[in-house]
């Protein structure tokens, strides 16, 4: 359930950072940062969506990996 609530929570963010980045006020690409790292982060079905499109276009997607990098928390190898 939990993880569900997140997922649209990051649509949300996603969807407000896109409004943003479209209108003139600044701040709009890293809202769409943090939605995308929340939805990448809690949703299978989209991680793997989003290293499909990784391998496709990955010049496209260059500066959004990097922002994602400073969003997405570091897990420990195990």
């Amino acid at each position: 359930m939990w993880r569900v609530v997140l997922v649209v929570l990051g649509f949300a963010v996603f969807a407000v950072g896109t409004l943003i980045w479209l209108s003139p006020a600044p701040g709009g690409f890293l809202l769409l940062a943090l939605g995308t790292s929340l939805v990448l982060t809690h949703s299978k079905i989209a991680k793997r969506r989003f290293l499909t499109l990784k391998k496709r276009y990955p010049q496209l997607l260059k500066p959004l990996r990097a922002l994602l990098k400073r969003f997405t928390r570091r897990r420990s190898p195990r």
